[in-house]
């Protein structure tokens, strides 16, 4: 229904990129970029990527190892790429909870040939110095089906050094049931549900955590959440207050922006990562689990 696109467009993905780019996503100087594509004209190159299949920005990866690790060389570079990129056939969660374990903790190489020091570690993200990190947001990234020449193109799809961490799925506030519909596409993109529509594992064997929202209402969850009950709000911006954050009609920010401010903030979304994310074994299998703002907060 083109009405509802162009609302969901308008009232949902525009507010989300702008207040991405009010928290400092747009800060080209310092690699950090929002790129708004067009659904039905678009080529890899605008998001960085060498094709369609690619879920990594592979290119922007490469620049971030260099700046965070200086001392390595081209086919040490290449040598880290492949082995963030390479996947076993285990599945998504397998997949994912190895990749976080080599994002959180980096991978060696064999020297660093400058000093002569062996096994030195290289790091795919810098927790420390937030500076050395690129962030870019890309609206509408077209991503080649597994076994299919179609594309599906997540709503909002955010990059940390090439990395794709975070998933948002955006719905008009018009539809029926806005949140509910929102992550069952998000489950179809990821192969945990049927396919009904087409989509690609890969992109979510990096997820850290997945966004629905329609402004309004907007709930964050991981991989292993199986239902909209076991999503929540971000309520508490921690640590701006909430009367640091845009407002409109209404008397308190929108459920939108408190997340985006509290969970999407720069230096949160990595202490997120570093800090507040953990693997845990239940009795029905592996649960993947992020904090809570309060938890954050605390």
């Amino acid at each position: 229904d083109g009405g509802k696109l162009v609302r969901e467009d308008i009232f949902v993905h525009e507010p989300f990129l702008k207040e991405l780019e009010n928290i400092g996503w747009n800060d080209k100087s310092s690699g950090c970029e929002v790129i708004r594509l067009d659904r039905l004209h678009q080529k890899p190159e605008q998001s960085y990527r060498e094709s369609f299949s690619d879920v990594v920005m592979k290119s922007k990866l490469r620049e971030s190892l260099l700046k965070i690790n200086n001392f390595l060389e081209d086919d040490q570079i290449e040598e880290c790429v492949t082995r963030l990129t390479s996947y076993s056939s285990n599945g998504l969660i397998t997949n994912n909870s190895k990749i976080f374990e080599l994002l959180l903790n980096g991978m060696s190489v064999s020297e660093n040939r400058k000093t002569k020091d062996k096994s030195p570690t290289v790091k795919f993200i810098d927790f420390e110095k937030q500076e050395n990190n690129s962030f870019i947001a890309v609206s509408e990234l077209g991503i080649k089906a597994k076994g299919s020449e179609d594309k599906f193109y997540p709503d909002i799809t955010l990059f940390v050094n090439g990395i794709p961490l975070v998933v948002v799925e955006a719905k008009s506030p018009k539809v029926k049931n806005a949140l509910e519909t929102a992550l069952s596409d998000l489950k179809d993109y990821a192969g945990i549900t049927s396919m009904k529509k087409r989509g690609n594992i890969e992109l979510f064997f990096y997820n850290l955590f997945l966004v629905v929202t329609d402004t309004n209402k907007c709930k964050f969850g991981t991989i292993t959440t199986n239902s909209l009950k076991g999503y929540w709000r971000w309520a508490n911006p921690y640590p701006r207050n909430l009367d640091e954050l845009p407002r409109e009609a209404q008397n308190t920010p929108n459920d939108q922006n408190r997340l985006i401010y509290g969970m999407l903030d720069k230096r949160n979304l990595l202490d997120i990562f570093q800090s507040f994310t953990v693997f845990s074994d239940e009795e029905d299998g592996i649960s993947k689990v992020v904090c809570r703002h309060q938890q954050f907060r605390a």
